[in-house]
């Protein structure tokens, strides 16, 4: 599982205009600018800019050294209070307390594997989060992954080709599997190449314990489904939480 294949053309595709409702969603939580902020599973980078003009500095990490080469091509020259490194959110390299505020957000906890990698994750956000700072993330709904993602296609042009994109459900699992073939303009023919990227999400209960078992309070923790301070509806697409340490 890579985004390798779609690092050059992820931000033709993507919806970059509702990253402005993770931003103000953000802003709204953490009035305080942050000293020293990380942004976990940053991708191109795109939120974590517009992020780090509220931060003293921040750090966006990625898995995929392609992603985070992207996130780099957009750095100016001279002095920036953001910087971008390739991480394993799993097992972090910094040291302990270093951070004020940790997001990782567009579901990006879904793609780990199993929820014994989730846990793995809070426990290293536990770990250099510093005391009073702040924990956000966004997962699914199961309810929403199963019923929007059965039988989804969806076609996206960018400047030199295609991108078409298919999932099918795993109901037993509560998993997604999304394949994504794109199609690139060379000369007069075009070239084909292909991912597959795995999605899964737990109950919410589940991650209510991943977090309480490596040592946040629950009176800490609030839930925002769909960023809205409401209770959960049928129709909830994803769970945002907030939490503090």
């Amino acid at each position: 599982m890579s985004f390798a294949q779609i690092a050059h053309i992820y931000d033709q595709v993507n919806n970059l205009a509702a990253y402005q409702e993770w931003i103000d969603f953000t802003k709204q939580q953490v009035p305080t600018p942050p000293k020293r902020a990380l942004d976990l599973a940053c991708g191109t980078g795109y939120f974590s800019f517009l992020w780090a003009k509220s931060c003293q500095a921040l750090i966006g990490i990625d898995l995929d050294p392609a992603m985070v080469k992207m996130a780099e091509k957009k750095l100016g020259q001279g002095e920036s209070p953001l910087e971008f490194k390739v991480e394993d959110m799993t097992d972090l390299t910094f040291a302990d307390q270093t951070f004020d505020c940790i997001t990782c957000y567009l579901d990006s906890l879904c793609f780990l594997p199993n929820l014994d990698q989730v846990q793995a994750c809070f426990a290293e956000v536990y770990r250099v989060l510093e005391p009073g700072g702040t924990f956000l993330f966004d997962v699914w709904t199961q309810d929403f992954l199963l019923d929007f993602f059965d039988d989804f296609i969806n076609v996206e042009s960018f400047d030199e080709g295609h991108l078409i994109w298919q999932s099918q459900v795993d109901f037993d699992q509560v998993q997604v599997t999304h394949d994504l073939t794109v199609y690139e303009g060379q000369g007069n023919s075009y070239q084909r190449s292909q991912t597959s990227l795995q999605e899964r999400t737990y109950p919410l209960d589940d991650y209510l314990a991943a977090l309480l078992a490596v040592g946040f309070n629950i009176d800490k923790i609030s839930v925002w489904p769909d960023f809205q301070d409401s209770q959960p509806q049928s129709d909830t697409s994803r769970w945002v939480f907030v939490v503090h340490k």
